[in-house]
């Protein structure tokens, strides 16, 4: 047993015997959701006075003419006591060490990742020579729209929405926090496609739609996806305005052409850009390409596009 697991393990027997003998519950992860809502708010409460507590032992008002002899001591246990009700916290909700380690390196990985990135996106400025080749993920590098449909008896998102709006919210809510999106097909000629782009010096910009400041762990499974499959970029960010984001942070120059799959974004890049839209008729029927503008060039595969 690792000293992580022993953490865990201690703080587990203690938070049992407590709920147990004071509360008449054997099995916190089973408490209902009312109760697991009404525990988180007493831990994160409790957590964050004992936090409050750290800054008393740091003796920190200027104005305070005392010697500034912090009991180094005092300010840990004060630490170790807000991290043992994050700890209770954890183990209401049925985390355990593994599931804890796992998410912690998921999350310093996609901090250490989007500080590199942003980095390097600031620079991006300063190089007017830059090749930029703006991608969507979903129906572009990876067959989203045909996973999402599988097990339903719709042939398109589009008629999945309009005939049954209540349970193509729950499928998409299970579909982003399930983990699904780990496991994605890439869709066929990708690879050679990505490899020609780096080829012939572009730097690949994967720009989706997908909602990471609403999902959190949609960042994390989507580096998982993209390692686990090889897949070649330079650059990773989540928007839903695409257009602007692209607009607030490189050179309009830089952009060689986008590419995507839904029409309501190709319409609003092509305004800027030139824009490919690799029509997904898994996300919409055929009748819907006469929403898209002119300037936007309709391809059937990727070796349709000018590079």
């Amino acid at each position: 047993m690792n000293e992580l697991e022993e953490i865990f393990k201690v703080q587990k027997e203690f938070n049992d015997k407590y709920f147990r003998e004071q509360q008449n519950v054997d099995d916190v992860t089973k408490m209902s959701i009312d109760d697991k809502i009404k525990w988180s708010k007493e831990f994160i409460f409790s957590s964050s006075k004992e936090l409050y507590e750290m800054i008393d032992e740091l003796q920190w008002k200027k104005h305070r003419f005392i010697c500034k002899t912090n009991n180094i001591d005092n300010f840990l246990e004060e630490g170790i006591d807000a991290f043992k009700f994050l700890l209770n916290l954890f183990l209401v909700h049925g985390c355990d060490s593994t599931a804890f380690f796992q998410k912690f390196v998921d999350k310093s990985k996609v901090v250490d990742i989007r500080y590199n990135q942003e980095k390097k996106l600031k620079e991006l400025k300063s190089k007017k020579d830059i090749k930029l080749a703006v991608l969507d993920i979903d129906g572009i590098i990876c067959s989203h729209s045909v996973e999402f449909l599988r097990g339903t008896t719709y042939n398109t998102i589009y008629e999945f929405k309009n005939d049954d709006i209540n349970l193509y919210n729950e499928k998409k809510y299970s579909f982003r926090v399930s983990g699904i999106k780990r496991n994605l097909p890439v869709k066929p000629y990708v690879y050679n496609f990505l490899q020609t782009l780096k080829n012939k010096g572009y730097l690949i910009l994967l720009l989706s739609a997908r909602p990471y400041e609403k999902f959190i762990r949609i960042y994390a499974d989507t580096l998982y996806w993209l390692e686990n499959n090889d897949i070649k970029y330079d650059f990773l960010f989540f928007n839903k305005n695409k257009e602007q984001f692209i607009i607030d942070n490189v050179l309009p120059e830089q952009v060689k052409f986008c590419v995507d799959d839904g029409i309501d974004n190709v319409n609003k890049l092509s305004l800027y850009f030139k824009t490919y839209l690799l029509p997904n008729y898994y996300l919409y029927d055929k009748r819907e390409l006469f929403k898209v503008k002119n300037d936007v060039q309709i391809i059937d595969t990727f070796n349709n596009i000018q590079l």
